[in-house]
């Protein structure tokens, strides 16, 4: 006997692919608030100043639709008040290195999801022109649109993760302590 074919198999594959779209990109967020708070922290360890960040695997999804402020995105915070006070005695050059580690991070970031997501649009273009199986070929291009709809997604991210850096996160402190001298203690809390 033939094998019984589903009725919508289309619909299948559009729920699966809008379930990935829902899990793969606050899991791709997340990743990337990793590598930025990882750039801090390493110019942290080489000033000695003592940092922590612990990402909330738990709370990807919620924390990526749900957020407002840098807070929610992600942020290293200094172990102790002494590491806060050794932060704040750093030198201005010192202090840029550390706050704009992150910004300078999140651009790679942003530059190797492009580069993905061109290739990604190339490949697709190829199979459409030159794959001949017509059910496969149509289910490779569903699943290569919907990277390229999370890809999209995710540089829409990047994108407000910079807006949110360069309003209230990194680059904000940063300018604040260049208002606040040498020595700054005044924004120590």
């Amino acid at each position: 006997m033939p094998k019984k074919r589903s009725k919508h198999p289309l619909a299948i594959h559009l729920l699966i692919g809008f379930l990935l779209i829902l899990i793969i990109t606050p899991y791709l967020s997340l990743l990337a608030t990793i590598r930025h708070e990882n750039a801090h922290l390493q110019y942290y360890k080489e000033y000695d100043v003592c940092g922590k960040y612990e990402p909330d695997f738990i709370r990807a999804i919620r924390n990526f639709f749900s957020r407002q402020n840098v807070q929610v995105v992600g942020m290293v915070y200094f172990c102790d008040s002494s590491a806060r006070e050794k932060y704040y005695s750093l030198d201005n050059t010192q202090r840029e290195q550390i706050n704009l580690a992150g910004i300078l991070a999140d651009q790679n970031t942003t530059l190797a999801v492009l580069i993905f997501l061109l290739l990604t649009t190339i490949a697709s273009t190829f199979i459409f022109i030159y794959y001949k199986n017509e059910p496969i070929k149509n289910l490779i291009l569903l699943y290569a649109l919907f990277t390229i709809i999370i890809l999209v997604i995710f540089l829409l991210d990047l994108c407000t993760r910079t807006k949110l850096n360069l309003t209230k996160g990194d680059l904000q402190v940063l300018l604040n302590l260049w208002d606040c001298g040498k020595n700054c203690t005044s924004l120590i809390h």
